[in-house]
């Protein structure tokens, strides 16, 4: 295919778009023939995004099952490297499997976060950073959860000669985008997800919400079946809402705030944070609050409880005649909880009140009840993820996952 020096003169089939330019480019993954189309519908309003590109790989005119992927634009994965997606390693995949083919394309489309354009991505990003995940953020905007175009796809694979497809992806939309513009899709190569603790949250809700075929990253790195029970929205929300009752409950008060360690750490953190948030959005006394940690270990090889527990940390002041609040991750069999109940029933506080963010219901049958309770669970499940920990791994993920 030779450039055309006047490309008003060369139209894809249906019109959308117009052929601009085309050279060979050398590059790592080969020699690389790049198109550049025009977007017709928005050509001329001073912006790069009505310029398109196919990477072309080999011969594909008149091509049947074509390797292709089409790949929207990400400046801030392809540039900065960013941990919130993967797309940068979803393109440098998708390059060197085409390539080690040798025939194939990568459509390059100019639709920068989902479509919404770099100024609103980062806007987006702003409110996943408040706790509403990518389409709840693209919908407060008052976008679509996904207002791309695949159409514009397949107008670039008809002007190539492409007539039939295997297509890189793990999101359905592009099959049916592809199939409507008259683009026989004959099988589908899922992608591989790259996650981290970053993205994977992310990569859920693509998959929960919008159909996406991603095998877990947690599957790979905890070597079997898990997911996502809570999160990182559904925890910060939940944590707010107790932060409330607590400081309704405890207002004008003195209070000792004893954190369970390690797993609740992070519980623990972000509790009494909202804690002071929520006082003054109460309107209520504050809280004289003092704050500690006790330390317990029963879990030998990381998964299984070994049912005998060792001190690993104690207060280091007096709590007779105070409030006492003890804030658990998780109350599961209640062996734990028993022994600090009783061991700080020994120094005399007013009360001693409980909060646990994960409670086993199963168990509550044979357990003192508790008092504010994050989410039940109705599983034997390893828990994992916010500041609990599976084989020494994983408490720095903003969800609570389980593996099962």
């Amino acid at each position: 295919m030779q450039a055309n020096p006047n490309p008003s003169q060369v139209r894809t089939p249906a019109g959308l778009l117009s052929f601009f330019s085309q050279a060979h480019v050398p590059t790592e993954y080969g020699n690389v023939q790049v198109t550049v189309f025009v977007d017709e519908r928005v050509a001329g309003r001073g912006t790069p995004s009505h310029e398109h590109m196919a990477l072309v790989f080999g011969d594909v005119r008149e091509g049947e099952d074509v390797l292709v992927r089409i790949h929207s634009e990400c400046w801030t994965g392809e540039a900065l490297h960013s941990l919130k997606c993967d797309c940068r390693e979803q393109l440098d995949a998708a390059l060197t499997t085409i390539a080690k083919a040798r025939r194939g394309v990568v459509l390059y489309l100019r639709q920068e976060g989902r479509g919404i354009g770099l100024g609103n991505k980062i806007r987006a990003y702003a409110l996943q950073n408040q706790g509403l995940d990518t389409f709840a953020a693209n919908r407060a905007l008052g976008f679509a959860d996904d207002p791309r175009d695949f159409s514009i796809a397949g107008e670039m694979l008809a002007y190539l000669g492409v007539r039939s497809v295997s297509l890189l992806t793990n999101n359905p939309l592009k099959i049916s985008g592809l199939e409507a513009s008259g683009i026989r899709v004959v099988s589908r190569r899922p992608m591989p997800a790259t996650t981290n603790p970053h993205n994977a949250s992310y990569l859920e809700t693509k998959n929960a919400q919008m159909g996406h075929d991603i095998r877990s990253w947690l599957d790979a790195q905890v070597g079997g079946p898990s997911h996502i029970t809570f999160t990182a929205e559904q925890v910060g929300e939940r944590v707010a809402e107790l932060a409330r009752e607590i400081a309704r409950d405890f207002a004008g008060k003195e209070l000792v705030a004893v954190g369970v360690l390690s797993g609740g750490f992070m519980f623990f953190g972000d509790l009494l944070r909202q804690l002071q948030l929520a006082q003054a959005e109460l309107g209520v006394a504050p809280i004289t609050l003092h704050c500690g940690f006790m330390g317990l270990q029963s879990y030998g090889d990381g998964e299984r409880s070994t049912g005998v527990l060792r001190t690993t940390a104690d207060l280091a002041f007096p709590v007779s005649g105070k409030h006492v609040l003890l804030i658990e991750d998780i109350v599961d069999t209640g062996m734990t909880l028993s022994y600090l109940r009783e061991n700080l029933a020994l120094r005399q506080p007013l009360d001693i009140k409980v909060c646990a963010l994960l409670h086993r219901s199963r168990h509550a049958s044979t357990q003192r009840p508790l008092d504010y309770v994050g989410f039940s669970l109705d599983t034997d499940d390893f828990v994992f993820g916010y500041g609990m920990d599976y084989k020494q791994r994983f408490r720095e993920l903003p969800f609570i996952a389980t593996r099962g």
